[in-house]
């Protein structure tokens, strides 16, 4: 039996959440067919009564083609997330990628019915949490400086991005981030002058688990 000294190191499981999503897509990589059966295909009348659309939806976030598709997504995630999860509670972080997922997922489907492509990898949930976490720093009807330069920056980059033959779903990360400044705006303090009811404020941003 080993005791600890209270100036003693020690390794915390400071976001479950995060942990657990990185490792189920780690695990995911290795399985044969993951990616086959996770993608993200085109909306569409046959998709909407195709069962493995549905999971698609959801599921396109933990499927990757390799492990450097993987590394880097999950580098991004796991500097992000854990900040996130603990300012929302596991629980409502759980929910919250939940819904990151699926409405990215959907819109993401609606753009790939003009391509007629597939998509796997979790860079649109990554581009969201970027600009939430941008986001729902501020307060009330404040927009941070530093999200409207990440906006610039960033965002020009995916629009000339567009325009290149490469694998990168760059319509992918602009949807991401469109997703991710709407949930910040929805998921920040209010501020003193905002009168109770307004958008200013949500349950969101409670430190305690769940959405409140």
């Amino acid at each position: 039996m080993t005791t600890s000294t209270p100036h003693s190191w020690k390794v915390t499981l400071d976001a479950p959440v995060t942990l657990l999503l990185v490792a189920a897509a780690a695990v995911l990589v290795l399985v044969p067919g993951s990616t086959a059966l996770l993608r993200l295909d085109p909306i569409g009348p046959a998709a909407l009564f195709n069962p493995r659309w549905y999971l698609g939806v959801v599921g396109h976030v933990l499927a990757h083609q390799n492990f450097a598709h993987f590394i880097g997504n999950a580098s991004l995630f796991l500097l992000l997330a854990p900040g996130l999860e603990r300012r929302f509670g596991a629980l409502g972080f759980a929910i919250l990628l939940g819904l990151l997922a699926a409405v990215t997922g959907v819109s993401a489907s609606v753009v790939l019915f003009f391509t007629q492509k597939s998509l796997v990898g979790a860079s649109g949930v990554v581009f969201a949490l970027i600009f939430l976490h941008a986001m729902v720093e501020g307060r009330g009807r404040e927009v941070p400086l530093t999200a409207i330069l990440l906006g610039v920056l960033w965002g020009s980059k995916e629009l000339l991005g567009l325009f290149d033959a490469s694998n990168v779903s760059n319509s992918a990360h602009l949807n991401g981030a469109l997703w991710g400044f709407l949930f910040g705006l929805a998921g920040r303090k209010r501020s003193p002058e905002d009168p109770p009811g307004s958008s200013g404020g949500s349950g969101l941003t409670r430190p305690s688990a769940g959405l409140g």
